[in-house]
């Protein structure tokens, strides 16, 4: 049996898997898939720039990078994963996080 304390961690982490599975899910069914991973994908591109005869750019602001996708991903699925979350539907989440 749960004390006290143990079963008001439990209940908390259990809130918390069940707002991650619900942003995945709404992220989900929307189709955006940077806010699945909760990332903003801003991408502005100035230019290109010309000066007499050279030109510079066009310049990329606020690109969202491939390792922090990556890493951002492996964490989401550790989190999602139906073995480690306890929420019901842990799995269709971890379905639509791939």
């Amino acid at each position: 049996k749960m004390n006290d304390e143990q079963r008001k961690k439990a209940q908390k982490q259990k809130s918390k898997d069940a707002k991650v599975v619900k942003r995945i899910l709404k992220a989900h069914t929307s189709g955006k898939h940077y806010a699945v991973l909760g990332i903003r994908n801003l991408e502005i591109r100035l230019g290109p720039f010309y000066f007499f005869n050279f030109s510079l750019g066009p310049f990329v602001l606020f690109r969202a990078k491939t390792k922090d996708i990556k890493r951002v991903y492996r964490n989401l699925a550790r989190t999602v994963h139906p073995d480690k979350n306890k929420d019901g539907r842990a799995e269709e989440a971890f379905q639509a996080l791939e």
